[in-house]
């Protein structure tokens, strides 16, 4: 595949770029995929993500609502590359800000290939 690109740059100067390009393609048994990790604020969701990459992508943290943006830790083996969606807590939110992160980890829920709900098993269900 041929690519021709040009980029202007602030102070209005072009540069432009020509050659071939080669896009790898994985086997056809390789499989890829979203995962969002959902649920109420200090479960361990940002901490099960770190588990799950191997490394600390997310900060951990006691105090509730640590996590405010989605952030995405990537796994890749040998046969498949997991995207891991860690959100922030779902409640009922008191503020405004509560009421943003609620909404950003609702979009995270339609946006994913699978929803991976995590709770504290130390805490019993309650009843409504």
């Amino acid at each position: 595949m041929k690519v021709e690109s040009k980029v202007s740059s602030i102070d209005n100067y072009t540069f432009s770029m020509a050659g071939e390009v080669t896009i790898p393609q994985a086997p056809p048994e390789f499989k890829s995929g979203f995962i969002g990790i959902i649920g109420r604020p200090n479960v361990g969701k940002s901490t099960l993500m770190n588990h799950l990459v191997g490394q600390k992508i997310a900060i951990t943290s006691p105090v509730a609502q640590t996590t405010r943006n989605r952030l995405r830790g990537i796994l890749t083996t040998e046969k498949a590359q997991l995207i891991f969606v860690d959100t922030p807590g779902i409640h009922k939110p008191h503020h405004q800000l509560g009421e943003v992160l609620v909404k950003n980890a609702k979009i995270a829920i339609e946006s994913v290939d699978v929803v991976l709900f995590v709770v504290d098993g130390t805490v019993a269900c309650a009843k409504r």
